[in-house]
Protein backbone atom coordinates (compact mmCIF):
# COMPACT_ATOMS: atom_id res chain seq x y z
CA UNK A 1 0.00 0.00 0.00
CA UNK A 2 1.33 3.30 -0.73
CA UNK A 3 2.02 6.23 1.65
CA UNK A 4 -0.47 9.28 0.93
CA UNK A 5 2.50 11.33 1.22
CA UNK A 6 4.35 9.61 -1.12
CA UNK A 7 2.33 9.45 -4.10
CA UNK A 8 3.37 10.61 -7.15
CA UNK A 9 1.80 13.34 -8.49
CA UNK A 10 0.54 13.46 -12.49
CA UNK A 11 0.14 16.12 -15.19
CA UNK A 12 -3.11 17.07 -16.89
CA UNK A 13 -1.72 15.69 -20.38
CA UNK A 14 -1.86 12.44 -18.58
CA UNK A 15 -5.03 12.26 -17.22
CA UNK A 16 -6.31 13.24 -20.88
CA UNK A 17 -4.55 10.77 -21.89
CA UNK A 18 -6.27 7.89 -19.06
CA UNK A 19 -9.42 9.25 -20.00
CA UNK A 20 -8.82 9.00 -23.85
CA UNK A 21 -9.36 12.89 -24.52
CA UNK A 22 -6.93 14.87 -26.78
CA UNK A 23 -5.14 17.62 -25.12
CA UNK A 24 -7.97 19.88 -25.53
CA UNK A 25 -11.02 19.67 -23.20
CA UNK A 26 -14.37 18.83 -25.52
CA UNK A 27 -17.39 17.49 -24.90
CA UNK A 28 -18.76 15.39 -27.86
CA UNK A 29 -21.58 13.38 -26.12
CA UNK A 30 -24.37 14.35 -26.83
CA UNK A 31 -27.64 13.08 -24.44
CA UNK A 32 -30.18 11.67 -27.09
CA UNK A 33 -33.89 13.57 -26.57
CA UNK A 34 -37.22 11.50 -27.12
CA UNK A 35 -40.43 11.64 -25.94
CA UNK A 36 -41.73 9.30 -23.69
CA UNK A 37 -43.32 6.38 -25.66
CA UNK A 38 -45.12 4.35 -23.50
CA UNK A 39 -46.57 1.63 -26.24
CA UNK A 40 -44.14 -0.17 -28.99
CA UNK A 41 -45.42 1.96 -31.97
CA UNK A 42 -45.31 -0.02 -35.37
CA UNK A 43 -44.99 2.79 -37.54
CA UNK A 44 -41.34 3.59 -35.26
CA UNK A 45 -38.92 0.93 -35.98
CA UNK A 46 -36.00 2.49 -34.21
CA UNK A 47 -38.19 3.65 -31.27
CA UNK A 48 -35.28 3.94 -28.25
CA UNK A 49 -37.19 3.64 -25.18
CA UNK A 50 -41.01 2.43 -23.70
CA UNK A 51 -41.95 1.41 -20.68
CA UNK A 52 -43.15 -2.68 -19.35
CA UNK A 53 -44.40 -3.80 -16.58
CA UNK A 54 -41.88 -6.86 -15.83
CA UNK A 55 -41.79 -9.19 -13.54
CA UNK A 56 -38.52 -9.78 -11.71
CA UNK A 57 -37.36 -13.35 -10.63
CA UNK A 58 -33.61 -13.61 -10.45
CA UNK A 59 -32.42 -17.04 -11.12
CA UNK A 60 -30.61 -19.20 -8.64
CA UNK A 61 -31.63 -16.98 -5.98
CA UNK A 62 -33.36 -16.94 -2.90
CA UNK A 63 -35.61 -14.44 -3.32
CA UNK A 64 -39.53 -14.99 -3.97
CA UNK A 65 -40.59 -14.15 -7.63
CA UNK A 66 -42.49 -11.05 -6.76
CA UNK A 67 -44.24 -8.30 -10.02
CA UNK A 68 -41.85 -5.33 -9.72
CA UNK A 69 -43.14 -2.51 -12.11
CA UNK A 70 -41.00 0.57 -12.07
CA UNK A 71 -41.55 3.95 -13.72
CA UNK A 72 -38.45 5.76 -14.18
CA UNK A 73 -37.78 9.51 -14.52
CA UNK A 74 -34.50 10.62 -15.52
CA UNK A 75 -33.47 14.17 -15.81
CA UNK A 76 -30.19 15.98 -17.63
CA UNK A 77 -28.41 18.28 -14.65
CA UNK A 78 -25.73 20.64 -15.73
CA UNK A 79 -22.12 19.51 -16.06
CA UNK A 80 -18.93 20.25 -14.47
CA UNK A 81 -16.99 22.01 -15.09
CA UNK A 82 -18.63 24.67 -16.53
CA UNK A 83 -21.05 24.31 -13.38
CA UNK A 84 -19.34 23.17 -10.83
CA UNK A 85 -20.85 21.60 -7.82
CA UNK A 86 -23.15 22.26 -5.89
CA UNK A 87 -25.05 23.00 -8.97
CA UNK A 88 -26.16 19.38 -9.83
CA UNK A 89 -27.56 18.91 -6.34
CA UNK A 90 -29.88 21.49 -6.92
CA UNK A 91 -30.66 20.44 -10.32
CA UNK A 92 -31.29 16.85 -8.70
CA UNK A 93 -33.79 18.79 -6.27
CA UNK A 94 -35.19 20.50 -8.32
CA UNK A 95 -36.21 17.60 -10.52
CA UNK A 96 -37.64 15.79 -6.82
CA UNK A 97 -39.50 18.76 -6.63
CA UNK A 98 -40.54 18.67 -9.77
CA UNK A 99 -42.01 15.23 -9.07
CA UNK A 100 -43.85 16.37 -5.86
CA UNK A 101 -45.60 19.13 -7.79
CA UNK A 102 -46.97 16.23 -10.11
CA UNK A 103 -47.73 13.97 -7.25
CA UNK A 104 -49.89 16.74 -6.22
CA UNK A 105 -52.30 17.15 -9.56
CA UNK A 106 -50.65 20.57 -10.78
CA UNK A 107 -52.45 22.23 -14.09
CA UNK A 108 -49.25 20.56 -16.56
CA UNK A 109 -49.29 17.14 -14.91
CA UNK A 110 -47.99 14.23 -17.10
CA UNK A 111 -50.93 11.85 -18.47
CA UNK A 112 -48.10 9.23 -18.47
CA UNK A 113 -47.35 9.67 -14.67
CA UNK A 114 -50.97 10.19 -14.10
CA UNK A 115 -51.61 6.92 -15.08
CA UNK A 116 -48.45 4.75 -14.55
CA UNK A 117 -46.91 6.49 -11.47
CA UNK A 118 -47.35 5.54 -7.60
CA UNK A 119 -45.83 8.63 -6.07
CA UNK A 120 -46.32 6.88 -2.34
CA UNK A 121 -43.65 4.13 -3.58
CA UNK A 122 -40.49 6.55 -4.62
CA UNK A 123 -37.00 5.72 -4.92
CA UNK A 124 -33.82 8.09 -6.07
CA UNK A 125 -30.92 5.90 -7.69
CA UNK A 126 -27.96 7.00 -9.31
CA UNK A 127 -24.61 5.08 -10.29
CA UNK A 128 -21.14 6.59 -9.82
CA UNK A 129 -21.44 10.47 -9.72
CA UNK A 130 -25.44 10.01 -10.55
CA UNK A 131 -25.28 8.34 -7.17
CA UNK A 132 -22.75 11.27 -5.39
CA UNK A 133 -25.52 13.39 -6.74
CA UNK A 134 -28.48 11.08 -5.84
CA UNK A 135 -27.20 11.18 -2.28
CA UNK A 136 -27.03 14.72 -1.70
CA UNK A 137 -30.58 15.35 -3.50
CA UNK A 138 -32.06 12.98 -0.98
CA UNK A 139 -29.89 14.86 1.72
CA UNK A 140 -31.11 18.18 0.62
CA UNK A 141 -35.36 16.56 0.16
CA UNK A 142 -35.42 16.12 3.50
CA UNK A 143 -35.86 19.84 4.06
CA UNK A 144 -39.21 19.68 1.86
CA UNK A 145 -42.33 19.14 2.68
CA UNK A 146 -42.75 16.44 -0.14
CA UNK A 147 -46.69 14.76 0.52
CA UNK A 148 -48.81 13.29 -1.18
CA UNK A 149 -45.41 11.71 -2.41
CA UNK A 150 -42.67 9.52 -0.66
CA UNK A 151 -39.00 8.39 -1.03
CA UNK A 152 -38.97 5.26 0.26
CA UNK A 153 -35.36 4.69 -0.07
CA UNK A 154 -32.24 5.87 -2.12
CA UNK A 155 -30.48 3.50 -4.49
CA UNK A 156 -26.53 4.35 -4.51
CA UNK A 157 -24.76 2.40 -7.22
CA UNK A 158 -20.89 2.49 -7.01
CA UNK A 159 -21.29 6.04 -5.95
CA UNK A 160 -18.39 8.02 -6.76
CA UNK A 161 -17.40 9.87 -3.01
CA UNK A 162 -14.05 10.93 -2.17
CA UNK A 163 -12.84 13.59 1.12
CA UNK A 164 -9.31 14.89 2.01
CA UNK A 165 -8.17 12.06 3.80
CA UNK A 166 -7.01 8.87 1.49
CA UNK A 167 -8.96 5.15 1.74
CA UNK A 168 -7.19 2.51 2.45
CA UNK A 169 -8.63 2.08 -0.69
CA UNK A 170 -7.29 4.84 -2.69
CA UNK A 171 -4.09 4.10 -1.26
CA UNK A 172 -3.95 0.27 -2.43
CA UNK A 173 -5.40 1.25 -6.16
CA UNK A 174 -2.85 4.55 -6.42
CA UNK A 175 -2.06 3.25 -10.10
CA UNK A 176 -4.70 1.62 -11.12
CA UNK A 177 -4.96 0.63 -14.76
CA UNK A 178 -8.59 1.92 -14.91
CA UNK A 179 -9.08 4.79 -12.63
CA UNK A 180 -5.83 5.36 -11.00
CA UNK A 181 -5.64 7.69 -7.78
CA UNK A 182 -4.50 10.94 -9.89
CA UNK A 183 -7.56 10.69 -12.05
CA UNK A 184 -9.66 10.73 -9.52
CA UNK A 185 -8.66 14.05 -8.10
CA UNK A 186 -8.58 15.74 -11.46
CA UNK A 187 -12.14 14.45 -11.90
CA UNK A 188 -12.58 16.30 -8.31
CA UNK A 189 -10.88 19.43 -9.14
CA UNK A 190 -12.67 19.22 -12.40
CA UNK A 191 -16.55 19.28 -10.41
CA UNK A 192 -15.89 21.12 -7.47
CA UNK A 193 -15.63 25.13 -7.14
CA UNK A 194 -12.55 26.59 -7.78
CA UNK A 195 -10.03 26.25 -4.99
CA UNK A 196 -12.06 24.04 -2.95
CA UNK A 197 -10.77 20.55 -1.65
Amino acid sequence: MADSKEIESHTWKEVFLVLGFNWKVTREIISPMVNATPFLDPNQPNQVAFSKDVPLKVPGSNFKSFPFITTSITYEYRLAPENPLPVAYEDALHAILWLKSQAQHCLHRDPWLDEFADFSEVFIMGESAGGNIAYHAALRATKFNLRPMRIQGVILDQAFFGGVERTSSELRLVEDARLPLYVNDAYWSLALPFQAN
